[in-house]
């Protein structure tokens, strides 16, 4: 009964292993892609803007907000590929 065990603990071991691999390999993949898409994005959004919107809220909130907003999905993806 003891290799029975021994094997089907090495068999669960080996799927989280490459559960883990596939998960941060596609994360990997998929990072950069939407950080880019997420740039674009929202300064297409600020672009697409009246004029009387930007007398409204000051600029460099905007630049913060934006800048923020990306940092955060940069820092997302990191702690992913970091595990």
């Amino acid at each position: 009964m003891l290799p029975l065990d021994a094997v089907i603990y090495m068999g669960l071991v080996l799927a989280q292993g490459s559960s883990a691999f596939c998960e941060t390999w596609f994360l990997q993949l998929a990072g950069p892609a939407d950080h880019a898409r997420a740039a674009d994005r929202d300064l297409h959004k600020v672009l697409a803007q009246r004029a009387a919107f930007f007398d409204r809220i000051p600029v460099g909130r905007l630049m913060t907000r934006m800048t923020n907003d990306i940092e955060s999905l940069n820092e997302m993806f990191a702690q992913a590929r970091s595990r």
